[in-house]
């Protein structure tokens, strides 16, 4: 049995939710899009284009960029501020069987078969359930790289992770974010 026992604070929180929506839903290559709409737009009212055709350019633009900008720069803060439950302190016991999640207010047992994937980053991993809501769990939760070490083993084993138990966080390129599928269900087409 591997326990962790943690509290979260707002900017861990926050960039978690953060790295999630930049790697997930690439928002950071949609809002730079977005904003190149809104440019195209006044690009094209500057130069006489018909206002219609660069008015609903600049506008779409706009309202791309702030359907993005908003999950990714206000959302995380306030939910962390909305919602105690992610202030309160986590205890979380993973077992062959599965995983008891316990917080003031919540004691569940979990089946492996809950979570969907894993992704990795450099200060936590994600484990994914539903289609945009993980468990984040710090890597600073761990007491040692050994623990470290068996934690990713039981993913490997339960989730299908692949993730390497010497090589934590990062890739052989350097790179530091790992998503890995879990094959228990098919593949997500949308």
């Amino acid at each position: 049995m591997i326990e962790l026992t943690f509290t979260h604070d707002e900017d861990e929180y926050v960039d978690a939710v953060r790295w999630f929506y930049a790697r997930v839903y690439h928002t950071r290559f949609l809002m730079l899009f977005s904003a190149g709409v809104m440019l195209l737009g006044v690009v094209f009212a500057l130069l006489g284009f018909e206002f219609v055709f660069s008015g609903v350019a600049a506008i779409l633009g706009l309202l791309l960029f702030l359907r993005n900008a908003y999950p990714y720069f206000v959302m995380p803060k306030q939910q962390f501020r909305r919602y105690t439950r992610f202030q309160d302190e986590y205890t979380l016991q993973f077992m062959e069987e599965g995983l008891r999640f316990q917080t003031k207010s919540t004691d569940s047992k979990l089946a492996w078969s809950f979570y969907s994937s894993v992704l990795e980053a450099p200060k936590y991993y994600l484990l994914r359930y539903e289609k945009d809501l993980f468990t984040l769990i710090p890597k600073r939760a761990f007491v040692d790289k050994q623990q470290e070490a068996a934690f990713r083993d039981l993913l490997n084993r339960k989730l299908g992770a692949n993730l390497d138990s010497q090589n934590f966080g990062y890739g052989s390129n350097g790179s530091s974010s790992y998503t890995f599928r879990s094959p228990q269900g098919p593949p997500d087409w949308r």
